[in-house]
């Protein structure tokens, strides 16, 4: 007879083995849980927890009581904790992306370079514009790198806005 091997949550695994709780509510996994990973929101834990007590409930490991508004669930004679194997943790990731003080650090420095390159493009523009009005006859050739100086002023505009994109979701995700 081969026996057949339950997979649980490692994180649960542990608090059934090690705890060697008895009877147990939802509630006092979810905070024994909670307080080994608190990067985790209250809602997957809940689930997960949920899901968990159903499968061993289902196999006849656990035993599911009500008591007044809480469900309770006590270890039957059947549980067996060799047949419970730990699984790998399936709750979302955290993104543990850091952004260090030296990459936003750099980012900044970008974005003021590209700013002040920026003002340079469009001051550039404007004169161009002016002495195209002061001096009409110059035109054929002041015209070309007017125009250069507006392209190069909406190509830093797009860079701008990147850079302070990426600068925003770094800032975000490191408080």
């Amino acid at each position: 007879m081969t026996i057949k091997l339950i997979r649980i949550n490692e994180t649960l695994f542990s608090i059934l083995i090690v705890e060697e709780l008895q009877q147990f509510t939802v509630t006092q996994i979810k905070n024994l849980i909670m307080k080994t990973n608190p990067s985790v929101s209250p809602k997957e834990i809940d689930q997960l927890v949920r899901r968990a007590c159903a499968k061993l409930v289902n196999v006849g490991f656990l035993e599911k009581k009500y008591q007044g508004k809480k469900h309770v669930y006590y270890k039957t004679a059947l549980f067996d904790k060799s047949q419970l194997v730990p699984s790998k943790a399936r709750m979302k990731a955290t993104i543990t992306i850091s952004a260090s003080s030296q990459e936003l650090t750099r980012l900044k420095a970008t974005l003021n370079q590209y700013q002040v390159d920026l003002l340079g493009y469009i001051g550039e523009a404007e004169e161009f514009k002016r002495l195209i009005e002061e001096i009409p006859n110059s035109k054929p050739r002041l015209y070309p790198r007017y125009m250069n100086a507006r392209n190069q002023s909406s190509t830093l505009m797009g860079k701008i806005k990147a850079v302070e994109s990426c600068l925003n979701d770094l800032k975000g995700l490191s408080q």
